[in-house]
């Protein structure tokens, strides 16, 4: 899939548009491009600084489908106006600025007749295998799987763990394409849980658990919400007892061939 450059002038048409059906009185589209342009706290900070500064200016009682509109366009934003700390162009400028100056260097090698290390060969074509699947994958992902979600979530279907993994399976039936949508995050009475679907020709095959690195099911579990508890098998894992145990629990086997799933341990 090839990447498509963002039009500025329609990102500012977005923004002016979100501005004036939001009714946000403190912010127009010349204040955001000065904030952007001289923005220049370090990357850690921004999501924070930049995206939450843009967000605490939105309505409290925001729609998700607003919030999904504002997430965009903020975004694209970003990407499009001009920063000073890059030297007064936009990030999306300097991507394009790298993989022209990439290009241009891979066609001189190429007349040059330079040679590619072994090394730089095998990665070259493990990349091309990759890529090609890739572009594939995400043609399949934007043409099939995004929209028909965000049909499921104009029409207030996601409301319940089930209806959202029925939507992937409903995705997924013509495709051969196997599915690990990250993981869920769901309760079930007192209990938080945090599993991924394994999804497959339009049927879930299993859900995996995750696993933190202090051994319990969610990071973030408390105000008397009880976690599901994993410390003992973390450790004795840890310890080499229960190999074969770990693997049976995060093994799929698809079309003969067997996936080890581990996510974000």
């Amino acid at each position: 899939m090839k990447y498509e450059k963002l039009d500025i002038k329609k990102v500012e048409e977005d923004l002016g548009k979100l501005i004036i059906d939001l009714g946000l009185k403190e912010i127009t589209v010349s204040w955001v491009k000065d904030f952007t342009y001289n923005f220049s706290a370090p990357d850690q900070k921004i999501t924070d600084e930049y995206f939450g500064f843009l967000f605490s200016k939105l309505p409290k009682n925001i729609s998700d489908k607003n919030m999904d509109r504002a997430v965009k366009v903020f975004n694209d934003v970003w990407n499009v106006f001009s920063q000073k700390i890059m030297g007064g162009i936009s990030p999306q400028e300097k991507m394009l600025l790298v993989i022209d100056k990439e290009k241009k260097q891979e066609t001189e090698d190429i007349k040059k007749g330079k040679k590619l290390t072994y090394d730089e060969e095998l990665w070259k074509e493990h990349f091309e295998q990759a890529r090609k699947g890739l572009d594939k994958y995400m043609d399949w992902a934007f043409k099939e799987v995004i929209p028909k979600f965000d049909k499921y979530v104009e029409n207030g279907k996601l409301k319940e763990k089930t209806e959202l993994i029925r939507c992937l399976e409903e995705i997924t039936e013509n495709s051969s394409t196997l599915l690990v949508p990250g993981t869920i995050v769901w309760r079930n009475g007192s209990i938080y849980a945090n599993t991924a679907p394994v999804i497959y020709h339009g049927k879930t095959i299993r859900e995996i658990e995750k696993l933190s690195a202090r051994g319990i099911d969610v990071g973030f579990c408390g105000n008397g919400v009880q976690c599901i508890d994993h410390s003992e098998l973390k450790s004795r894992y840890a310890a080499g007892h229960i190999f074969q145990e770990y693997i049976k629990n995060h093994m799929v086997t698809v079309d003969g061939k067997n996936y080890l799933i581990e996510i974000c341990d």
